[in-house]
C-alpha cells in the first residue's frame, strides 16, 4: 500500500496488504466457515469494476507501482481458496486491496447504522472482544487470520504472549477514564483507542485499518450531535507516524487527536 521508506519506517514483513502500522490505510472467532463463497465475494466475483478503481476520498494511498506488484507466495497462502478462485490471473496487491476495501465499506456503513441507531455504544466498543470481531469481519473473506491475534515477534507492538492481557487492560483504562473524568472529547478518545491498540499492534495484518475504524466507530459513539462527524484519515503519514510514535512514550492523545482533522459523516 505506502512505501514505508518515504516516512523512514520499516516493519518486520508480515501477511497480507497492510504494511506499516500508520501509513496504510487503513484470531479465533466464530464459527467454522462454510464451503461456498460468503454473500460479499460473490457480489465481488459479480462486479468486477471493483478491481482497479481508485480508493475512495479521505484515505490514505498507496505509492504508485505498489498495487501491481504480485501478492507473495508466502502471503498468497494465507489467502482463502474462494478468494484466489475469485481473482484468478489478477493475484496482485491492488486486486487484494480493492477487494478489502469493499468489504470495509460495507463493515463500516453496518456499524455506523449500529452505533446511531444507539445499538453500540462506547461500552461495548471499547472492548478486545469487539475488535477481534470487527477484524474478523473486516477479513474473514479473505484472509486466514482473520480475527486472531498474531503469533510471532515484530519490531512494533508488544509480544505476542501479551496482547490479550495488554488489549483489554489498555482499553478498560480508557474507558474507565472516559466514565469517571472529563479531561478529554470525544475526539480524543477516539484517537486514545486508535493510537492504544496500534501501539499493542494486536493482528499479523490489517491493524491498521481496524484501528482506525474503532477509532470512528468510538467518535461516533461519544458524539450527541445532530450532526456527526469522523476522522478525516486523508493526512500527513509522517507526521501521522511521529506523532503515533510520541504517543508511544506519553500516552497522551491530545496532540494526535488535534492533527487528526473531521468531516461530517457522509461527506
Amino acid at each position: 500500500m505506502i512505501d514505508e521508506t518515504a516516512c523512514g519506517f520499516r516493519k518486520a514483513s508480515g501477511q497480507g496488504c497492510d504494511q506499516a502500522v500508520g501509513c496504510a490505510v487503513d484470531q479465533g472467532i466464530g464459527a467454522p466457515r462454510a464451503a461456498e463463497p460468503t454473500y460479499r465475494l460473490r457480489a465481488f466475483r459479480r462486479s468486477e469494476a471493483v478491481l482497479g478503481r481508485p480508493p475512495p476520498d479521505g484515505l490514505m494511498t498507496f505509492a504508485p507501482g505498489y498495487g501491481e506488484t504480485p501478492v507473495p507466495e508466502d502471503d498468497a497462502a494465507s489467502l482463502l481458496p474462494t478468494v484466489r478462485e475469485a481473482l484468478g490471473n489478477q493475484l496482485v496487491k491492488a486486486a487484494v486491496y480493492d477487494l478489502e476495501q469493499a468489504i470495509q465499506d460495507e463493515v463500516a456503513e453496518e456499524r455506523f447504522v449500529e452505533v446511531i441507531g444507539g445499538n453500540l455504544v462506547v461500552e461495548e466498543l471499547l472492548t478486545d472482544y469487539f475488535l477481534r470481531d470487527l477484524h474478523r469481519r473486516l477479513y474473514g473473506d479473505v484472509w486466514t487470520w482473520a480475527g486472531t491475534y498474531r503469533h510471532r515477534e515484530l519490531n512494533i507492538g508488544v509480544a505476542p504472549e501479551q496482547i490479550a492481557v495488554e488489549l483489554r487492560g489498555s482499553l478498560d483504562t480508557i474507558l474507565y477514564r472516559w466514565q469517571h473524568t472529563a479531561d478529554w472529547t470525544g475526539r480524543e478518545l477516539g484517537i486514545a483507542a486508535h493510537a492504544e491498540t496500534v501501539r499493542i499492534h494486536p493482528f499479523t495484518d490489517g491493524n491498521g485499518r481496524t484501528t482506525r475504524l474503532l477509532a470512528d466507530l468510538v467518535f461516533l459513539a461519544a458524539q450527541n450531535t445532530d450532526v456527526p462527524e469522523l476522522y478525516d484519515w486523508h493526512l500527513d503519514k509522517c507526521r501521522y507516524i511521529e506523532l503515533l510514535r510520541e504517543y508511544d512514550v506519553h500516552r497522551d492523545p491530545r496532540e494526535l487527536a488535534a492533527f487528526v482533522g473531521t468531516r461530517r459523516l457522509g461527506e
